[in-house]
């Protein structure tokens, strides 16, 4: 009977051991999970940066990355100088977090004006496995972030695109201010 409730407990030990042992990574796999998101996020990134949210064909090249069906709507676009994935995630269930700092020349509202707002902004993107892939499930704030010169080429076609006099206006006087502001990141870096 003794032997009988040692072997019990041996084996409700080893059980509960072999169920630890599948929760935690090995140094090793914690890395290259850790390199693995930090790919998606920074593909993720790129294309933000690459102006695939504000082109008409670029949530096509996006989607794949995110578990999102549709390009989120927004009202203001920050025109990026530089942007940069911090090195490492928090962890919280299964999901990666990673900020992302983006050094910001300004902002454009969809309504025609662009701001000058030099600023840094911080992100948190969440990667999380989705049917045994890596997706972007989510992302603080709901603007893009656009390199300058995606979005300098993106706004002079909506420019030549324009037909209304004082839409046009405001959208001529938006693309000299940018263009007339200075292109370096803002103090302190």
């Amino acid at each position: 009977m003794r032997w009988a409730s040692s072997f019990a407990v041996l084996v409700l030990l080893a059980s509960f051991a072999s169920a630890q042992a599948n929760l935690r990574l090995s140094p090793g796999e914690r890395n290259t999970r850790n390199a693995e998101t930090r790919r998606v996020v920074g593909n993720y990134c790129r294309l933000d940066y690459d102006g695939a949210r504000i082109l008409p064909d670029g949530w096509a090249r996006m989607q794949p990355l995110t578990t999102l069906r549709e390009n989120p709507e927004y009202k203001r676009i920050a025109v990026v100088i530089r942007y940069q994935v911090v090195a490492e995630p928090r962890v919280d269930h299964g999901h990666y977090v990673y900020d992302v700092e983006y050094d910001v020349s300004g902002e454009f509202d969809l309504s025609g004006v662009y701001f000058i707002e030099p600023t840094r902004i911080t992100s948190q993107v969440e990667v999380a496995e989705v049917n045994g892939d890596l997706r972007v499930v989510n992302v603080s704030g709901v603007r893009p972030f656009v390199g300058r010169p995606r979005f300098e080429q993106w706004l002079q076609a909506k420019l030549n695109a324009e037909t209304d006099p004082v839409s046009k206006a405001n959208l001529e006087a938006s693309l000299q201010r940018m263009q007339s502001q200075e292109k370096k990141p803002i103090q302190g870096q």
